[in-house]
């Protein structure tokens, strides 16, 4: 969802308010109805089409942290029996180049992951001869389970691109019926009530469905907690240095709005204490994805 789409999302909660706030002064406005209706229905589908996105948006960032998971911890399975196999031989330089935990690959940037598992990859694949407790086939499995996290990725990126080339993204074509018929609310609003007891209602609705640019305080951070895959609820995600702080709701997913742009160190922290903590460089009018998971 845009910063746009947030700001007209937000004019249309406004609109859907003042309708209910004044159903009694507008029911007489006969024609208004219809297209109070027709914005009702529109709204729905928008909330709809929301709620559909952001699901299949979490269940792909999910799985792209479980493949991630998967590949760092397929990679440590052998790199720990070749560290005890390099150490024993006397190589510690070997040894100690492949002596690197789960968390190497897992807290890397999507694209420095995959580049430090493969170069781990191939620094056990050039000592095959001497790491004699490791076999091709070993090789083979840490080459598919990075492919395997290679190939998911960046897909909730191209899922979004995707929709808005290919012009599948129903929300544009929502919004668009959505404000016509508020435009031909507020008409009506004006025509009837304008130099009335009711003249207020004027100003009201035009401010209301006024599209408020906020898009550049919109600056924030959001994302979703999980433990061995399982979202975390109740966990708290802190700004160290700062009394900012987030709650997650029972999908494991959290948000944190106008947030000043800078870079910070972030923690979250589920209900038995288990902590994770990322630094990322935050930048103005952007909403970055900052997902956890915890050990």
């Amino acid at each position: 969802m845009t910063n746009l789409q947030r700001d007209k999302l937000d004019a249309c909660n406004r609109v859907d308010a003042f309708n209910t706030n004044n159903s009694n002064a507008i029911k007489s406005i006969v024609e208004y109805a219809a297209e109070q209706t027709i914005f009702a229905n529109t709204l729905l589908s928008i909330n709809t089409a929301l709620q559909s996105q952001q699901t299949a948006a979490r269940m792909k960032a999910i799985l792209v942290l479980s493949l991630k998971a998967q590949m760092a911890n397929t990679l440590v399975k052998y790199l720990e029996r070749a560290v005890v196999k390099a150490t024993q031989l006397g190589n510690l330089d070997l040894a100690n180049n492949l002596n690197k935990p789960a968390t190497y690959i897992i807290k890397a940037t999507k694209n420095v992951a995959v580049a430090k598992a493969n170069d781990l990859r191939d620094l056990l694949q050039n000592n095959l001869t001497t790491l004699t407790n490791l076999a091709k086939e070993d090789i083979d499995e840490i080459t598919d389970a990075i492919a395997a996290y290679n190939a998911q990725k960046d897909q909730p990126q191209i899922n979004q691109q995707q929709r808005k080339a290919t012009g599948t993204n129903p929300l544009p074509g929502l919004f668009k019926t959505a404000f016509k018929a508020i435009d031909s609310m507020y008409k009506l609003v004006n025509s009837y009530l304008k130099n009335t007891d009711d003249n207020n209602l004027v100003d009201e609705l035009a401010l209301a469905k006024q599209i408020i640019r906020t898009g550049i305080h919109h600056t924030g951070i959001q994302g979703i907690v999980t433990k061995n895959k399982l979202p975390q609820t109740n966990a708290t995600i802190s700004i160290i240095g700062t009394t900012k702080s987030a709650i997650t709701n029972l999908n494991g997913e959290y948000n944190l709005i106008k947030v000043i742009a800078k870079t910070y160190i972030i923690q979250a922290k589920n209900e038995n204490g288990d902590t994770d903590s990322i630094t990322l460089k935050l930048k103005r009018g952007q909403i970055l994805t900052l997902d956890f998971d915890l050990k």
